[in-house]
């Protein structure tokens, strides 16, 4: 599963830099023999600003996921083992981190986290952008940090051999179910930040299924 959001995810990176590379080399000004074009004409400047935004979040992706990667090299086994079914309100979900280094590692820290956000996706109508009788709409999304709890995981300075712990996460009575509507979702995940010595971060996240409580 997180190979296949890596894959994605470069993908798509690869995907929005190739097209704003098209859309920029498709701006006759950018041609040396053309340049003076802009002289008596405005420059194209939607074009450009939509075109260099795809670029910019074209190679963020394809960089993001580089790193990742490189982040990985360091280790020949990585897991973030959660409990298979999800985990009920007000219990505890048992976690499994097992980490295998290639050779010895120099680690700074570690940690777990526990995140829950909701998400809520809407229209909303902008006058000053509507055109005669027509109104423009766009389509905007918020999403809001509810719960959040950190452990810190007593790594090695320096691992070389095989390292597994079993860490308990408290999962509040509190806590919002997961769930997914068409516009509404709630959803909770859990991130391992390892941080190296020498070399990148390693970074794992799954996504934690919390049922709610049963009468």
């Amino acid at each position: 599963m997180v190979f296949r959001s890596r894959l994605l995810t470069f993908l798509l990176g690869g995907a929005l830099l190739g097209l704003g590379i098209i859309l920029l080399m498709s701006v006759d000004p950018w041609q040396a023999a053309t340049l003076h074009r802009w002289e008596n004409t405005e420059p194209p400047v939607p074009m450009l600003v939509f075109s260099g935004a795809l670029f910019v979040m074209g190679l963020a992706l394809i960089v993001a996921v580089v790193i990742g990667m490189l982040g990985h090299t360091a280790f020949r086994e990585t897991t973030l083992e959660l409990p298979e079914g999800g985990a009920l309100l007000g219990g505890d979900a048992q976690v499994r981190v097992r980490l295998v280094p290639r050779g010895s590692v120099r680690v700074s820290s570690a940690e777990l986290r526990l995140i829950t956000e909701e998400r809520a996706d809407y229209e909303e109508k902008f006058p000053e952008l509507s055109h005669d009788s027509e109104q423009q709409t766009g389509h905007l999304s918020s999403v809001m940090e509810v719960h959040r709890w950190s452990s810190r995981l007593a790594l090695p300075e320096e691992l070389s051999e095989p390292w597994e712990q079993s860490v308990p996460v408290p999962i509040p009575l509190e806590l919002p179910p997961s769930f997914r509507w068409t516009r509404h979702s709630v959803a909770t995940r859990l991130e391992l930040e390892v941080v190296l010595i020498g070399r990148l971060d390693l970074r794992l996240e799954r996504e934690l299924l919390i049922l709610p409580r049963q009468a």
